[in-house]
C-alpha cells in the first residue's frame, strides 16, 4: 500500500464500531486494507493488512464473477470506495456499480448489481417500480 500527503485520488476509510479496527478502501491499487496500528507508525506498508483484493481488476461478465463465494484476498475488485463494518464484524463496501460483503470468514459476495456492461446506466425515478425490478442498479433523482 502505498499512501501519498496528497493522493490523486479518495481513500474510503471506516472504523469497526466493535474492536475499533481502521480499514481503507483504495481504488488505485483495488483492496481493501486494515490497518494493523493507528499509533505512531513507522512503515506504512508493513502496517497494513490486504482483506480484499488482488490489485487485478473485474472485468464485466467475469466467469468466476470477480470471485464472489471465495476468499476475499483472492477477488478482483472494480473500484473500492465507501465503506463500513457492522456491529458482527461484517464489511461492507461499495464496488463499482456493486455492494460487496466480507464475511468474518474472508468471503465475499455481492449484495446488490452487478459487473455487467448495463450496470452503469442509472433507473428513472419517473415512474412506479416493483423492487423486483430494482436488482440494485442506481437511481437518479
Amino acid at each position: 500500500m502505498f499512501c501519498s500527503h496528497t493522493p490523486a485520488h479518495k481513500y474510503y476509510l471506516t472504523a469497526d464500531p466493535t474492536s475499533g479496527a481502521v480499514f481503507l478502501s483504495d481504488t488505485n491499487s483495488r483492496r481493501v486494507f486494515k490497518i494493523k496500528s493507528t499509533v505512531v507508525v513507522k512503515d506504512l506498508i508493513k502496517n497494513s493488512e490486504v482483506v480484499a483484493g488482488t490489485g487485478d481488476q473485474c472485468l464485466p461478465f467475469d466467469d468466476t464473477r470477480c470471485g464472489d463465494g471465495g476468499k476475499a484476498t483472492e477477488a478482483t475488485l472494480t473500484n473500492p470506495r465507501g465503506i463500513t463494518v457492522d456491529k458482527s464484524g461484517l464489511i461492507y463496501f461499495v464496488d463499482g456499480t456493486m455492494i460487496r460483503r466480507i464475511d468474518q470468514n474472508g468471503v465475499i459476495s455481492t449484495l446488490l448489481g452487478s459487473n455487467d456492461l448495463t450496470s452503469a446506466r442509472p433507473l428513472s425515478c419517473d415512474s412506479v417500480m416493483d423492487i423486483s425490478q430494482v436488482k440494485g442498479e442506481s437511481f437518479v433523482c
